[in-house]
């Protein structure tokens, strides 16, 4: 197994007791990460993996590759015992409209060669304990290929946030070529030991089959900045009551079965208010997916009640959903939604849908109402939202400090370092039993 702290060297002869105390007691593990980190959330300021590697740095060694710049910005001073891999992405200019895509299937190619070329030098130099691959394709799949031939196989983890099955996109091939990608993608799960973000992305890869190693829930921590000093109680609500959602505008969101229910809710309450803020999305066969919801209320004629705002700064979303009653995530299904989580760092209780990831925890710590992705159940949940006992809502909001915690960063680094724990103790459980 690994050897980046040279103390991993756990036989069938000792058992499974010592090889534990060993572990706990070794030196600092040496993990590879591989991952983005903030620079798929540029957009919206998050910057999620930055701040659990500041975390993780105080327990492993670290070694980190990515193509982020932003995290070279974080660490050279304050964390110069982190080896950094800095690599930024070719930008070529495409001349000719018709080579397009063959030149971005080779580029594509070019690149995953490049990237496991790379972290094939990484490991023979490093020799880490464990890669941390942040996303099973193409991370999972680049630390698989380099380590079958790097001549030295450290245990790898994947972090897997899946929305579509195993249909994941896969930027070194043409997106459309599904059967590729989940054939790549059943390879990397079956051989590496997977961090779901949630009990409904777990129980999704279990029913696609192929898990040939450990699964644990991990969630993502949310961003440090966030955090309260304690409890945010809110007491104070609007007279009627105000939602928001602060989503996307794509047709997994539900926005369109959000406004017939609030059809049905202005029958009881006529002067309620929904306020959407989100990312606009063209969808084929539609295009712009904003345009298409604004003329469905026009239609409805619910204008007076339900406005489509533009996306928020990611900074800016907690005071936001503080000055309305309850957030609200209607989707038809997705793994997680911190914005769940953000709500509540100011003290909001949520109204979700049971097939998004973040109910388990909503229903664990009763910080809001969980509901059915239709009209009737969604109306309902509204309508009972609204016309809730302030002792309840009081409740509820203070119940929210309680969930956020297990958003922290320290928490998910100590989760984590569990988790690697049992990784590397795996092989050395198996040998026990031949």
């Amino acid at each position: 197994m690994g050897g980046g702290s040279g103390l991993w060297r756990l036989d069938s002869s000792e058992d499974s007791a010592d090889a534990h105390s060993l572990i706990k007691g070794a030196a600092m593990l040496k993990i590879l990460y591989i991952g983005e980190d903030a620079s798929a959330y540029k957009n919206k300021g998050r910057a999620y993996d930055v701040e659990l590697i500041k975390e993780l740095k105080k327990s492993v060694r670290l070694v980190v590759y990515t193509r982020d710049r932003d995290v070279s910005k974080m660490t050279i001073k304050d964390h110069d015992d982190i080896r950094y891999y800095i690599v930024h992405p070719t930008k070529r200019k495409i001349r000719f409209h018709l080579l397009d895509s063959i030149i971005k299937k080779l580029t594509g190619i070019r690149k995953l060669l490049s990237d496991c070329s790379d972290i094939r030098k990484i490991l023979r130099s490093e020799k880490p304990d464990i890669i941390q691959a942040e996303g099973v394709i193409p991370y999972g799949l680049i630390a698989y290929l380099a380590s079958k031939t790097a001549l030295f196989e450290p245990k790898i983890i994947v972090s897997a946030h899946l929305v579509d099955g195993l249909r994941i996109p896969f930027e070194y091939l043409d997106r459309q070529k599904g059967k590729i990608v989940d054939f790549l993608s059943s390879v990397v799960l079956s051989n590496c030991h997977i961090r779901a973000n949630s009990f409904l992305t777990k129980e999704w890869l279990m029913k696609s089959g192929g898990i040939g190693k450990k699964i644990e829930v991990i969630v993502p921590n949310i961003d440090s900045d966030f955090f309260p000093s304690g409890r945010q109680i809110k007491t104070e609500r609007h007279c009627p009551a105000r939602f928001i959602a602060v989503s996307r505008y794509t047709p997994m969101k539900a926005l369109d079965i959000l406004f017939s229910s609030f059809e049905l809710v202005l029958r009881q309450l006529p002067d309620a208010i929904l306020h959407i803020y989100g990312q606009d999305r063209n969808i084929s066969g539609i295009g712009d997916y904003r345009t298409y919801l604004q003329k469905l209320i026009d239609t409805k004629k619910l204008g007076n009640n339900i406005n489509l705002f533009h996306e928020i700064n990611h900074s800016d979303v907690p005071n936001k959903i503080e000055e309305y009653d309850f957030n609200i995530c209607s989707s038809h299904g997705e793994t997680l939604n911190l914005v769940v989580v953000e709500a509540c760092t100011v003290g909001v209780p949520s109204i979700v849908t049971e097939y998004c990831g973040i109910s388990t925890w909503v229903r664990k710590y009763k910080t809001g109402i969980i509901t059915k992705c239709n009209a009737k159940s969604l109306s309902e949940s509204l309508l009972q939202a609204a016309k809730m006992d302030s002792n309840e809502y009081k409740k509820m909001s203070e119940n929210c400090y309680d969930l956020i915690k297990e958003f922290f960063p320290s928490c998910v680094a100590s989760q984590l370092l569990d988790f690697y724990h049992q990784v590397l103790l795996d092989g050395y459980e198996k040998n026990t039993t031949c």
